[in-house]
């Protein structure tokens, strides 16, 4: 587990995003700190991205909203390493 920095230390973007961090090589896991949020705004940096939840591939950098219900946080795959990873996020059945 590690802070953006680390990885992109070239993005001064990535500091307006302090709870964002990777978990491994290729996870982008941005937790939900603010009480009774639902949505969730979402950096993703340089790279190709994929929301393992809907399968929906995304070019960074960029900034996403998402809806952030209690049993689903926002995380990303990097696009390289994510196929496994994807697949655990999948719904039963699907993927």
């Amino acid at each position: 587990m590690r802070a953006l920095f680390f990885e992109f230390p070239d993005d001064p973007r990535i500091w307006n995003f302090p709870y964002t961090y990777l978990l491994g090589d290729d996870l982008l896991v941005a937790p939900v700190v603010e009480p009774g949020a639902t949505q969730q705004h979402v950096y993703l940096p340089g790279g190709e991205w994929i929301d393992p939840w809907t399968s929906e591939a995304l070019s960074g950098p960029t900034l996403v909203t998402r809806e952030a219900p209690l049993d689903r946080i926002p995380v990303y795959a990097a696009a390289g390493g994510a196929p496994a990873l994807v697949d655990l996020f999948a719904p039963s059945g699907a993927g």
